[in-house]
């Protein structure tokens, strides 16, 4: 209770200080003693009264690490602690830190080495703080080789990590090198959903390192930075970054900007920026393929064709890329034929050319199509992936081929080494729910390595009301409703019959 009331006092006299050292002398606390004689800045006090401590424990070392630390005895702060360590006492969190941060000020190299070894020794090594404390020390002692291999391991890269990293190439005056650490975090910030905050906030505190050190002119860090609020969903930052950038922006700035758009949904946007892109600076393939990709989205044909034919009379390669997403782009505008054409004047074997081509048969009806691609391909040694076998299934389901389809389902595991995903689980359900195989789509879901997702149990449920298979409806009806959804399902055709789980 004293010490809480000394605590929350907000002005403390000699006679405050003297009474809790009374105190703690009367109790026998000798590492509290220590505590508060290293806060009154008495240093050979606290020094003297930790050595009367018959047994000191980890706490009282510590405490008196730190003190030494906070009067800026550096020196004094690492030979307590390497006492600590040769009394075999287990250093604790912050005892490791404190250290370190005394030999960055030193800077003593050779002992913050030593303390690394002790950290690795007592598996201390991969805390967050230790880690950071030591690639703090490494950098302020002028060994980068070594502060950055700890920032490349997994997971060591935050805040005080990159603040450290690069303020130690500023330092050693190699800004080159700055700038692409800068670029690195820039670019290692990513969109992913919910946990996009924490990325968007450690964006924005880089670009604001930026500003500070003078970088934000150089177009390769602006670039980045202009990434960065793209891929993290602030595409209004990302129009006011854009505009500042001004005369330093190039084609790599223009695709960028225009791949935000694209890839949050609006290429309705992204499709108007290209025209204004082109009287700035000239395209490249790159930003025809991103162009390409917005025009499939929103099934821009006419777009399409005026983009494909301005690559044409302006001698641009048409390489496996630009193929592929032209050959995407025709598929999704229902325009096959363009597709065709496209895919049939390339004798490539690239594994994503092909797809693009079963994926476009697949979504416009062309089955046996796909099924010869798909022959094609073994013809030619390509070899399938997930994907491939995402468009046999389909062409399965739009053809009818309920047994063909259970035998590629098959094929992909024990001929591929393929593990089926969720979409091919979806498309076998939906095979079998389609033509009525009830019998097989209960099996089929028996066997299934997870629980069916919502629309898997949404689709079953109609399919089995369809053809009327009351044990396998009811099923799903139940655990639809343990889901709880707003509007409960009711399995009706056989109300008699009881429910059998799976």
């Amino acid at each position: 209770d004293a010490r809480g009331f000394f605590d929350d006092m907000h002005q403390r006299d000699g006679g405050t200080w003297n009474a809790m050292i009374t105190a703690y002398s009367q109790n026998g606390d000798g590492s509290s003693l220590v505590d508060i004689y290293g806060k009154c800045w008495l240093m050979d006090d606290a020094r003297r009264m930790f050595y009367e401590i018959r047994n000191p424990n980890a706490i009282s070392r510590n405490v008196i690490v730190r003190r030494y630390l906070e009067v800026d005895n550096y020196k004094e702060a690492v030979v307590m602690f390497f006492k600590m360590v040769g009394t075999n006492v287990m250093p604790l969190t912050f005892t490791f830190s404190s250290a370190l941060v005394a030999c960055s000020n030193i800077p003593a190299l050779k002992e913050g080495e030593q303390i690394h070894a002790v950290a690795v020794k007592v598996c201390f090594v991969k805390d967050k703080i230790v880690v950071n404390s030591l690639i703090d020390m490494y950098a302020k002692c002028g060994d980068l080789v070594d502060a950055r291999r700890l920032f490349d391991q997994p997971g060591s890269r935050d805040v005080i990590a990159w603040t450290s990293i690069v303020s130690a190439y500023s330092t050693c005056g190699r800004i080159e090198r700055q700038g692409n650490f800068l670029m690195t975090c820039l670019n290692g910030v990513s969109y992913r959903g919910m946990p996009w905050l924490s990325d968007i906030l450690l964006g924005k505190q880089a670009h604001g390192f930026a500003y500070r050190h003078d970088l934000h002119s150089n177009t390769f860090v602006a670039n980045a930075i202009l990434d960065m609020y793209g891929k993290c969903g602030s595409l209004r930052s990302s129009k006011v970054w854009f505009s500042e950038m001004g005369h330093f922006r190039d084609r790599v700035s223009w695709n960028t900007f225009i791949s935000s758009y694209a890839r949050h949904g609006l290429s309705e946007k992204a499709i108007p920026l290209f025209g204004k892109m082109l009287l700035e600076t000239t395209g490249t393939e790159l930003d025809f393929s991103t162009l390409l990709a917005a025009c499939a989205n929103i099934f821009a044909l006419d777009q399409g064709k005026q983009t494909h034919a301005y690559m044409l009379r302006n001698g641009f390669n048409i390489d496996v890329v630009i193929r592929g997403a032209l050959v995407d782009m025709y598929s999704k505008c229902r325009c096959l034929d363009y597709a065709i054409k496209v895919f049939e004047e390339s004798s490539s074997s690239d594994l994503i050319l092909w797809n693009s081509m079963v994926l476009g048969c697949a979504h416009n009806g062309k089955g046996g199509e796909v099924l010869g691609l798909f022959e094609s391909m073994q013809e030619e040694g390509i070899k399938c992936d997930n994907v491939t076998f995402q468009g046999v299934l389909l062409a399965c389901i739009g053809e009818g081929f309920v047994d063909l389809g259970k035998q590629y389902f098959d094929f992909m595991s024990k001929d591929f080494c393929i593990i089926p995903r969720l979409e091919h689980y979806e498309c076998m359900i939906e095979l079998y729910s389609r033509y009525g195989y009830m019998d097989e789509l209960k099996d089929f879901v028996q066997k299934m390595p997870f629980h069916p997702t919502v629309p898997m149990l949404t689709r079953i449920f109609y399919a089995c009301r369809e053809y009327m298979h009351s044990e396998l409806g009811e099923w799903a009806a139940q655990r639809l409703n343990e889901l709880k959804p707003l509007i409960p399902f009711q399995f009706e055709i056989f109300p008699d019959n009881h429910i059998d789980t799976l």
